[in-house]
């Protein structure tokens, strides 16, 4: 008798779950686009859009945005990018959920002693150069 084993370990980088015998379950992947179309709709809201403005915005129809919203569809990574560009949304966020703070150069350094502050200001602009 042959007993069969099923482990599911998850794969948060794509929303698709692996078993053990490599098939896939995709159960977050629907989460994901809830999730997602949650924050489309408090991000919407903020900025004081209508439905028919995010989907002018995006050039797709008020139908097809309507169910991005409720997760029923997905953005395109070029729809995605289109947010980014035309509405200056953070990616990070609209996927993640996870906000990224900006902090000044000064908020950054308030807590480093002063004589410390020197050396931070120097590995700064050693990244900087870096990036050039």
């Amino acid at each position: 008798m042959e007993l069969n084993v099923c482990i599911i370990k998850p794969n948060k980088c794509n929303g698709v779950e692996y078993m053990q015998n490599g098939a896939k379950k995709e159960t977050d992947k629907q989460q994901l686009y809830i999730d997602i179309g949650n924050r489309l709709k408090e991000i919407r809201k903020e900025k004081g859009y209508t439905q028919e403005k995010m989907a002018e915005i995006l050039q797709v129809s008020t139908t097809f945005y309507g169910k991005v919203e409720r997760g029923v569809n997905s953005l395109s990574l070029s729809k995605i990018r289109c947010l980014y560009e035309e509405m200056e949304i953070d990616i990070t966020y609209l996927i993640t959920g996870e906000k990224q703070t900006k902090m000044s150069f000064n908020e950054l350094t308030k807590n480093i002693s002063k004589e410390k502050q020197y050396d931070f200001q120097l590995v700064v602009q050693g990244i900087l150069k870096l990036l050039d």
